[in-house]
């Protein structure tokens, strides 16, 4: 459920750098062009805002029409989420005029962030989809209506287990 509230929260609030006039993109010539003016002339940027609005508003899309027929376990979503947005924002930021560099003209830091996330997405979507293949429970997310039952067992070996940490701490 958090996924899409954020994809809505960031496709809402995107909007809001419209209106600041700020994280706008280089100057351009295409069609969709947004007009600034600056010092008493007009330039005409890329409007990154609206690129991230309405690729956010795509993955809301995508991910609602497939949860309703393909979830699989809880925190499926998240991960598709943060794939989502990270690919979505690795491309936009290099559209950015306003970015903070990591390494000068070879990549911003947002733009890193957003490509480690979106690996790192992929590779526990892999591990989920394979563990669910071979019959056992995601590594990230539990299955849904699964629950998980504290037996007495599981009690006294959280106790052990605290005992040990504690000696081991002190």
């Amino acid at each position: 459920i958090m996924s899409f509230g954020l994809l809505i929260g960031q496709l809402i609030g995107r909007w809001g750098n419209f209106f600041n006039r700020e994280a706008f993109g280089y100057e351009t010539d295409i069609f969709c062009r947004m007009g600034l003016t600056l010092n008493g002339s007009t330039i005409y940027v890329h409007p990154t805002f609206l690129y991230e609005s309405l690729w956010n508003l795509l993955g809301l899309i995508l991910l609602h029409i497939h949860s309703k027929t393909r979830r699989k376990y809880q925190g499926q979503y998240f991960i598709a989420y943060l794939f989502w947005y990270g690919l979505g924002r690795a491309v936009i930021e290099g559209l950015r005029s306003d970015s903070l560099w990591l390494i000068p003209d070879v990549i911003r830091v947002s733009q890193l962030l957003a490509i480690i996330s979106a690996v790192l997405a992929v590779i526990a979507w892999c591990i989920n989809e394979a563990r669910i293949r071979h019959g056992k429970a995601p590594l990230f997310g539990q299955l849904p209506g699964v629950e998980v039952e504290i037996t007495d067992d599981t009690v006294d070996n959280f106790a052990k287990t605290d005992d040990t940490v504690n000696k081991e701490t002190e």
